[in-house]
């Protein structure tokens, strides 16, 4: 029964690392990205990111939510979900303007009920419980900058200064989800791991004869998230909800929260001279031996423990039937605790608010299939943890998507579709403008533990 399940995930799981390579080679620049954690990835797949992030008060029956893992007890198909990205991204300061192209695979997961939906319907028994379970990988920050300056030192001519920030924090997680009549609980564990890489160069262009200086730093990070859900269903149908979906009117609250958890870092440090051959980072001879070193420091597994921050969200959904429904959602991440020395930068509390709308014409509709199409908009705006010259980051980012039903052999899956604006800055001297296109493919099947019978 659980072999199908398991093979899948682990072919999932292979097919993420494999991709690796591609997705660093199209991960564009963002100078925001050097300091902190780099940029974190938004938790939701693109059905929720189309919907402003709705992830505490949302549940499906066919997609999942790992933003509130109470949602998973509400799952009656196995759901494997994969989500593609490719973004442009505009940066512009007073002085200059450039443009980087970004994306990459943002997530696998496979989510099922414990106990098949279609088999209690078959022995026609009806109960309160439910219990659904998730595993999944997916980002938890991305690191892609880099940057060069040349300017003029007194004494010393010509200085070009370089910095290159690589490298991402990836999350496994497991998850399950509980529901008791109207009330729903969930349990969410994540393994955090990954690695960032910054290296910086100091190249004396007016010297006849230079030693150029060359640092890399290599942060290695390991540590354990948790949270906690629940999610509550306020029927206003009167209970004519149950016999018939389309006559549902149910308004669902949710909440979600972890605390602070353990982070630990293992750093490697080399700091060098490289003689005049060397061309600075983007020289391929670097530790090929061949540009002159001389090693002046060179120290590895240092070791620091820090923490993450706690989180926690809250929101509320209004759904009529199968054809609309609106919500909004609010979160709140304390980025000012977070404890590591080995990187840069200012963090403060951050905060986002979300509101989202979905519409489905009509879903039985067999004459137009525009019909049965699910259409969003959603729209968030909050703070960034990172603080740049004195001033945190803002940001404001604009969804809209659309999901595709897909009927094969009595089963609906789905492509989702999402087109994303966002702008990032605020009071700062460089504003970045991003526009991304999002795919994301649920593929559903009831019968994995379907238990079948012999007359």
């Amino acid at each position: 029964m659980w072999e199908t399940p398991f093979k899948l995930l682990t072919a999932s799981l292979l097919a993420f690392t494999l991709c690796g390579d591609a997705q660093a080679q199209l991960s564009g620049n963002s100078p925001f990205s050097r300091f902190g954690l780099g940029d974190l990835t938004e938790s939701g797949f693109v059905h929720l990111q189309s919907l402003g992030g709705l992830s505490a008060a949302y549940g499906d029956q066919y997609q999942t939510n790992l933003g509130n893992p109470a949602s998973l007890a509400r799952l009656q198909a196995t759901s494997f979900e994969i989500g593609f990205d490719v973004s442009r991204s505009y940066l512009s300061d007073n002085d200059s303007k450039a443009q980087f192209w970004g994306g990459g695979l943002n997530y696998l997961s496979l989510s099922f009920p414990i106990f098949s939906p279609l088999n209690r319907a078959l022995d026609r028994k009806s109960t309160d419980f439910g219990w659904g379970m998730n595993m999944s990988l997916k980002p938890y920050s991305r690191t892609n900058a880099s940057s060069s300056l040349t300017e003029d030192v007194l004494d010393v001519g010509s200085v070009t200064r370089e910095f290159e920030g690589s490298g991402a924090l990836n999350q496994v997680t497991w998850a399950n989800g509980f529901h008791w009549k109207n009330l729903y609980g969930g349990l969410q564990l994540s393994y955090l791991f990954g690695q960032i890489r910054q290296e910086r160069s100091v190249l004396y262009n007016s010297i006849a004869f230079p030693y150029h200086i060359y640092s890399r730093d290599d942060f290695s990070f390991r540590g354990f998230l948790w949270n906690l859900g629940a999610q509550y269903d306020l029927d206003l149908s009167e209970g004519k909800g149950k016999d018939d979906p389309r006559l549902a009117n149910t308004i669902t609250f949710g909440i979600s929260a972890g605390t602070k958890s353990a982070l630990t870092t293992i750093t490697d440090r080399l700091r060098a001279t490289r003689q005049v051959a060397w061309g600075g980072l983007s020289d391929d001879l670097i530790d090929s031996g061949q540009e002159g070193t001389d090693t002046i420091r060179y120290s590895t597994e240092a070791k620091e423990n820090g923490s993450l921050p706690a989180t926690f969200q809250i929101g509320a959904v209004w759904r009529k039937g199968q054809r609309w429904l609106v919500g909004f959602n609010f979160s709140q991440s304390g980025w000012s605790s977070f404890e590591s020395s080995v990187l840069q930068g200012t963090l403060k509390n951050t905060y986002r608010v979300g509101i989202g709308a979905e519409f489905v014409p009509d879903e039985a509709s067999y004459r137009y299939y525009h019909h049965r199409m699910r259409y969003r908009l959603g729209l968030n705006f909050g703070t960034d943890p990172r603080v740049i010259e004195g001033q945190q980051i803002k940001e404001t980012i604009l969804n809209v998507g659309v999901g595709l039903p897909i009927y094969l052999s009595r089963q609906i899956s789905f492509i989702n579709l999402g087109v994303e604006y966002a702008n990032r800055g605020g009071d700062l001297p460089i504003t970045e403008n991003r526009l991304t296109f999002k795919m994301g493919v649920t593929l559903n099947n009831n019968l994995w533990f379907y238990k079948r019978k012999y007359n």
